[in-house]
């Protein structure tokens, strides 16, 4: 018995154990997270690195907590979660919306707490991301292609009808798409070692799928994101000699011929079409045709907000508050198949930023932007290109979507977050100058 305890104590004093049990945990989940399926369940391996936790647990973890200033905001924003649980009027959805969150305090605190994330371990678990993502892609299109040849005809293959998984849809599979991309980009121009022909080959065809699989998505806020969100790694990768005027010259013609390419399709035809009219009906219905949903919805949530400025409304009532506003609203939209009004089903308001706001009141919006654009400053001052790029990826792809709200939203923010910024022994020594 007291030789088992002298292993086991051992073992916990290993670092490199420790590493490679992170590792695994961290593998695993970031794989499964372009697909999410029931089995088996991703949220198991928040639960191994709970486990993880325990096993190594000593004296040093407060210490590794709380003096990294990146963990602080998480924090404040989950307990602003709880302390909405006070005094909402709808405690059960506000139960589920800290249970979906959770993910959201539990990967940075652990590795926060544990300090066994390496640059290496980033760069490997950021590869594993794409392949996964690749397969993902992959299966996607080829369930696509047999539902095509059974007759479903070609908008099988366009924006929500070609993301069926059912806990990623199209909006947040597009994002993954994006980061995959970032990452892609920011592994050709700034790989520690040599890439071989395999690996430059094996970038290309992830660029190429990833690519197409934008342009049949057709997730508009993306073709915003992006090409903002390359920017980082576009600008370090030009100063430092990688990106000379021949890349560029490339560069730029592959992406008019992109562009050319993704005008051609039917699919991201008619999301030009509908961009068009919304835009000419942003006020009111023109030629029979309405906005988008989104501007009545950011609308009915302000009002929420200004009803409730300082606290909210608290954690699971802002949506509901919301959709009482939109029971009266007769704006006809159409969703590809059948007309609908959005007092049909209840939404969320479509914005990460404004749906803090009206829940936690200006503090929780506050809170929002602090966990954002204080570690973008520092990536920036610190030339971290991937993760000013991972941040920016965020920033705009949460002017359209509530993805705090959602799982597929609050498991890849939480994990990426927790690795490119909580984990970043360059963001956190430059924080603490």
């Amino acid at each position: 018995m007291a030789s088992l305890l002298h292993k086991v104590n051992n073992w916990r004093k290993n670092q490199k154990l420790r590493e490679r049990s992170t590792e695994f945990v961290l593998a695993a989940f970031v794989a499964l997270l372009p697909f999410q399926w029931d089995f088996p369940p991703i949220s198991l391996f928040i639960m191994l690195l709970g486990a993880v936790f325990l096993f190594f647990l000593d004296s040093s973890y407060p210490k590794a907590i709380f003096t990294n200033g990146y963990f602080w905001p998480i924090l404040i924003y989950y307990a602003l979660v709880l302390i909405g649980l006070t005094y909402s009027e709808h405690t059960h959805e506000g139960g589920k919306d800290a249970q979906v969150q959770i993910a959201l305090i539990a990967w940075p605190l652990g590795i926060a707490a544990l300090r066994s994330v390496t640059p290496e371990m980033v760069r490997r678990l950021c590869l594993y991301f794409t392949r996964s993502l690749a397969l993902s892609s992959a299966l996607l299109l080829i369930y696509a292609a047999q539902r095509y040849l059974d007759g479903a005809g070609h908008n099988t293959f366009f924006y929500k009808n070609l993301s069926i998984w059912e806990l990623v849809s199209q909006h947040y599979l597009s994002m993954y798409m994006s980061f995959g991309i970032l990452i892609l980009i920011h592994r050709w121009f700034f790989s520690s070692v040599k890439l071989s022909r395999w690996h430059s080959a094996e970038i290309l065809a992830y660029l190429t799928l990833f690519i197409t699989m934008q342009a049949l998505l057709s997730v508009r806020i993306q073709l915003i994101a992006l090409p903002i969100a390359l920017l980082p790694i576009l600008i370090r990768a030009y100063r430092v000699g990688r990106l000379g005027k021949r890349s560029m010259r490339i560069g730029g013609l592959v992406f008019l011929l992109g562009v050319i390419g993704v005008g051609s399709l039917p699919g991201t035809q008619r999301r030009a079409i509908e961009t068009y009219h919304e835009i000419r009906s942003f006020n009111r219905m023109v030629e029979k045709k309405q906005t988008n949903h989104r501007v009545y919805l950011w609308k009915a949530g302000f009002e929420v907000f200004k009803e409730h400025p300082m606290i909210g409304a608290g954690t699971g009532s802002s949506n509901a508050f919301m959709n009482d506003k939109l029971l009266h609203v007769n704006a006809k939209f159409w969703d590809g198949e059948k007309v609908y009004y959005l007092r049909d089903k209840e939404y969320n308001v479509h914005n990460v930023y404004l749906q803090a706001a009206m829940t936690y009141g200006f503090i929780g919006f506050l809170v929002v932007c602090w966990i954002l654009f204080v570690p973008l400053f520092k990536a920036i001052k610190a030339n971290d290109a991937l993760t000013a790029g991972f941040l920016l990826l965020a920033i705009v792809s949460f002017t359209t979507e509530s993805m705090l709200e959602r799982q597929a939203g609050v498991l890849w923010f939480g994990v990426f977050y927790s690795l490119l910024v909580v984990a970043n022994k360059k963001l956190v020594t430059t924080a603490k100058r």
